[in-house]
């Protein structure tokens, strides 16, 4: 575990240029909350995502919003309903990235809204 910075591009030959820095003593670390001594896989890949939208394109750019709206979502949803089923707590992160591209009375929007619910009548 650490962090990786770019700290430039070469172009002859064509590269990039990367500082890194290791956690030394990550067994130490102390957890946020108790509920979260480990990162749900899904929370896992959402991060990873976002990290590679971060290198990819601007934080304004949608793409990089969607992913953060997404690691946003499965993060507060770890917190705040730990217990919740794979698929609603996708259908619940699906619906926070399309919120951040359509207005709350789109079709898409009112789709995911409905299957949320459906999902939680389960």
């Amino acid at each position: 575990m650490g962090i990786l910075q770019i700290t430039g591009l070469s172009e002859n030959p064509r590269g990039v240029k990367l500082r890194y820095k290791l956690v030394q003593n990550v067994k130490n670390k102390t957890p946020a909350s108790p509920n979260s001594a480990f990162e749900p896989a899904d929370v896992r890949e959402a991060h990873a995502k976002l990290a590679a939208a971060r290198v990819k394109y601007a934080e304004q750019n949608p793409a990089f919003q969607r992913a953060l709206a997404r690691v946003n979502e499965l993060e507060r949803l770890t917190k705040v309903e730990p217990g919740l089923p794979a698929n609603l707590r996708e259908a619940k992160a699906r619906l926070a990235e399309l919120r951040v591209d359509y207005a709350e009375q789109h079709p898409r929007i009112q789709e995911a809204i409905a299957k949320v619910k459906a999902l939680e009548q389960k």
